[in-house]
This record gives C-alpha cells, sequence and structure tokens, in this order.
C-alpha cells in the first residue's frame, strides 16, 4: 500500500492540475525586498532576522490579523496582502513542505505566496499542481527517512497527509473522533461557506478532537508489534467508497476531491522543486479496486541519479537542475491522459499470484520473524492498549513491510487540517477576509496541541472496523516523533522464542532510532 494522488484530492482537496512545480530560485536580494515590502505595510514591525535560508516563522507570526488589530481596526489593502502572504508562506513551511530547517521556511517558495497575495483575480495566478507536489515532496521524505539513524531525524515532507491516510485505512494509532455522527450543518457554521462550494474533504472528520485525559509514553514497540499481527481483512482498502462518503458527509464534500479524479491514475513522474519520484500504481491496483496483474510489467523507471539528486551542498547550478527535471515538468502536461488502463474489477485468485511473485523477490523480514503460531491474532480489544506493560527491548522482530513510518509525526503538523482546505480558497474565489480569520482562529496558532475526541468505527461501506475504549483518547503534542498515543490492552507476552538474540537485538534498536 502507498500514499496515492487519490489520497491527496480526497484527504486534502488539493488541487492535481495545472503546471508541475519545478526547479525554484529565491529571488537575489530577496531580504532586502521582503523587509521593504513588509515594513511599508506594518512600520512597527520588527526586522527582518538574517538567516540565508529564509524568513522565520517567528518574524512571519507578527503578521498575523489579530497582531494588526483586526477585527477592532480596519486593515487596510497593503496589510491584508502582507498578512496572506505570510501566512501562504507558513502553510508552505510548516505543513505542505516541511524540512529539516525548522525555524525557517524556505526563501524559494517566497515568489509564490507573493503571487497569490497580490492577484487581484484568478488570472493573476499561475495554476499550479500542488497535490502532485506534496505527494512528491512526501515521497521523497520516506526515502531519506528509512536511512535515518539519529534521534533527531525527522519525516519531511507532508507528515499531515501520511497521517490522514494511515487513519482512514490502518486500525492502529488512530485518535477517537466521532465517525458514526455524520458531519452536519451545525459542523459547517463558521467554518465552511458552501455558497461557494467550500465543504469539508474526507479528512476534515479527523478534526474532532478532544483534550486527552491520559498519556502513554514510548509507544512504538506496540505499534511494531501490532502491525506485525495484522490481518489483511483488517485494512480498509478503499476507505472513500460512496456509502462512507454519504454517512460520514451527508452535505456532500468539496468538489475538489472528485474534480482531478482523471489525474489519479497517472504514470506521469511527481516533480517538486528538484525531487523527481515515480509512482508505483501498477503494484497497488487493490487500493483502486482494480485487477492486479500477476507479473510486474517491464516499465522504464526514473534514473537513478535524477532519483538521488537533491540541493545539499549546493554545488549545482540552476542551468543543470533546469536541464535534469524540465523533462518531467513537461511530462506533467500530459499527465491527465497518459495513464494506466485498467478496467478490470479486484479479483483474489490473481492477487495471490501476484504476492507470490512478490515474496519470492522481495526481503519480506529485516530480521527472523516468529514462528507464525506464535503470533496471535488480535482481537478487536486488543487494538489500543491502555498502557505499555512490556519492555521496548522484547518488541517483536520488525517486519519490512509494517508501515511504521506512518507513526512517525513531524512538529508542524499540529495545526488544524483545514489550513489544506483555506489554501485552495485562493483559487476557488473565497474572500480572503475568511480566510484570515480562519487563520486567526484556527490554523494560526501552531502552539496549541492537538485536540482529541471519542473513537467510531470507520464508516468505509462494509468493511471490517475496530471499536475503542471510548473512555480512552490519544495524545499528540508538539514534539517530533508522535509517540503519545493510548491503547486498550496491550499485546500478549511474547516467548522466550520470540526474543532476540543479543546482536539482532542491538541492530533493530538502532533501526528504531
Amino acid at each position: 500500500m502507498a500514499p496515492t494522488l487519490q489520497d491527496v484530492s480526497y484527504l486534502l482537496g488539493l488541487p492535481l492540475a495545472g503546471a508541475a512545480i519545478g526547479p525554484l530560485e529565491a529571488e537575489s536580494g530577496w531580504q532586502a525586498a521582503m523587509q521593504t515590502r513588509f515594513l511599508a505595510a506594518v512600520p512597527t514591525a520588527r526586522a527582518i532576522d538574517n538567516d540565508p535560508h529564509g524568513p522565520l516563522f517567528r518574524w512571519l507570526s507578527q503578521f498575523q490579523i489579530v497582531s494588526l488589530g483586526h477585527p477592532d481596526v480596519q486593515l487596510s489593502e497593503a496589510q491584508i496582502d502582507r498578512s496572506l502572504e505570510a501566512y501562504i508562506l507558513w502553510l508552505f513551511g510548516k505543513t505542505m513542505f516541511t524540512e529539516n530547517h525548522v525555524t525557517t521556511v524556505d526563501a524559494r517558495l517566497i515568489g509564490i505566496a507573493r503571487e497569490i497575495a497580490d492577484a487581484r483575480c484568478p488570472a493573476d495566478i499561475l495554476q499550479r499542481s500542488f497535490g502532485s507536489a506534496v505527494l512528491a515532496a512526501t515521497y521523497r521524505g520516506l526515502c531519506k527517512a528509512c536511512l535515518l539513524k539519529s534521534r533527531k531525524s525527522s519525516l519531511v515532507g507532508c507528515p499531515l497527509l501520511l497521517q490522514l491516510w494511515s487513519y482512514e485505512r490502518f486500525p492502529i494509532g488512530r485518535p477517537y473522533v466521532y465517525i458514526d455522527k455524520p458531519f452536519g450543518l451545525e459542523d459547517l457554521a463558521g467554518t465552511y461557506v458552501p455558497a461557494i462550494g467550500d465543504l469539508p474533504t474526507m479528512g476534515s472528520v479527523w478534526t474532532r478532537r478532544e483534550f486527552a485525559h491520559t498519556q502513554v509514553r514510548g509507544c512504538y514497540p506496540s505499534f511494531m508489534a501490532q502491525f506485525d499481527s495484522l490481518h489483511e481483512d483488517q485494512v480498509i482498502w478503499e476507505p472513500y467508497s460512496p456509502q462512507a462518503i454519504s454517512s460520514r458527509y451527508p452535505v456532500g464534500i468539496s468538489g475538489l476531491c472528485t474534480r482531478d479524479r482523471h489525474f489519479w491514475m497517472t504514470k506521469a513522474k511527481l516533480v517538486f522543486d528538484v525531487t523527481v519520484e515515480e509512482m508505483s500504481l501498477h503494484r497497488v491496483m487493490r487500493q483502486f479496486g482494480l485487477y492486479q496483474e500477476p507479473a510486474i510489467p517491464d516499465i522504464p523507471h526514473l534514473p537513478d541519479h535524477v532519483h538521488k539528486d537533491s540541493r545539499l551542498g549546493g554545488n549545482k547550478s540552476m542551468t543543470y537542475w533546469l536541464e535534469s527535471i524540465t523533462p518531467y515538468v513537461d511530462e506533467w502536461t500530459t499527465a491527465a491522459t497518459n495513464i494506466w488502463g485498467e478496467v478490470r474489477p479486484f479479483n483474489w485468485e490473481m492477487f495471490g499470484l501476484y504476492l507470490q511473485r512478490y515474496r519470492h523477490t522481495t526481503r519480506i523480514y529485516l530480521v527472523p520473524s516468529a514462528a507464525t503460531d506464535q503470533i496471535e491474532a488480535p482481537l478487536t480489544s486488543d487494538m489500543y492498549p491502555t498502557t505499555l506493560l512490556w519492555e521496548p527491548d522484547t518488541t517483536r522482530h520488525i517486519r519490512l513491510v509494517v508501515y511504521s513510518w506512518c507513526l512517525s509525526y513531524n512538529e508542524h503538523i499540529i495545526g488544524s487540517f483545514f489550513v489544506y482546505r483555506q489554501s485552495l480558497m485562493l483559487t476557488g474565489g473565497a474572500s480572503f477576509m475568511h480566510l484570515y480569520q480562519f487563520y486567526f482562529t484556527a490554523g494560526g496558532n501552531q502552539s496549541q496541541p492537538f485536540m482529541h475526541s471519542e473513537q467510531s468505527p470507520i464508516l468505509s461501506g462494509g468493511a471490517s472496523y475496530f471499536e475503542g475504549d471510548r473512555e480512552d483518547d490519544d495524545q499528540a503534542t508538539n514534539i517530533y516523533g508522535f509517540s503519545q498515543t493510548v491503547f486498550h490492552t496491550p499485546p500478549p507476552p511474547l516467548r522466550q522464542e520470540t526474543q532476540t538474540v543479543t546482536d539482532e537485538l542491538h541492530f533493530q534498536i538502532d533501526y528504531n532510532r
């Protein structure tokens, strides 16, 4: 399984149509120009910090509309423009394209933010494929995260996408939310504007959270153990069924969730800045309810040197990047027509043959696994242990197929999911003031921890679900790693035969780091 453009559309509502976001370049003298532009609108603001990477988030935060006196003070047009530019940069750096520079946003993104902020009509804004860019950045973040061992390592790209994707599909590590309660008109009031088509996405339901009253630390080994014993019928393979949508959102969902559906099966490469990634949709057809070919087709793959290219070291010129990346930027122009044409429905027999071939050519385990008869099938009440009663050093062997990276979270995703949806309003005709009001009341307070709410069954059109103890909920705080989540009961104690020898155990611990 893997996040795809379909998930980007349904969960975030980001546009896929438009130009690919190719190599970006910071404007020469951007610091002086930005200071002149912002201080002209807000003379009382402090001078920009001298950081060559980009503007600091703490400097941008002083341009929130509440800091400028809204709603008691009537803001000038220049103040509105600069507040919007600051918000978009915050959105880029804190949510959509996070980096290891946790205090700044990349100066290369200033041009896009300013273009949107200064626009006076939709024609002033170049339509960009932000959805494919977010997925490209997330894929690259996953590639890097697989090779990192430091305790300070983090998952970059868009961890929020990965988080919501895992919530929709796996019964492990979900927050408690009121999924069984339809998203009605009372949920839309004050946040959405249905009159202009401003409706929730499939991911909006996960914002129904309450503060946690209990907290568990170091749950990563328990997550691994639960994934290790996860059965395929416990996975929600197709969470976006018509039944699930109508049950969860009887008032409807945003048209952006399905508008660009003709891009979902594209063969085109994903591009963001100098990052180029490919989607292996021919390996995940089951996610779309389609026929999985047992034999993997022989298709041209992305050259290794292109995939390994990065800005690390800064020794490559813009000319080099343009020559290397432009072919893939141009390829995206035909993304809607260059697609996988599979239309046959999913077939269990053929999928079984595919898995046989896959297992013969894939390293399934990092270390030898326990015998299958030693792994007990979990009950629904075993999915969320309330305490971690067993030592991390006695965890089960890690499986390569465990999607443990789904559970590594970045400190920059603590803002409300709505910031994604609000960014789309920039090209959707919504009023700028409505956007600012939301930024102030929901998306702007980045120091507020996640709120949590009650666990309910996933409405997945007949798919199996897992009920949790409604007296527990999980805690996500502003730290790297998102390691504070509440469970129900711990997995069964490990037997002596399932524990590793000393060398294997040390290898496993190092890998977890």
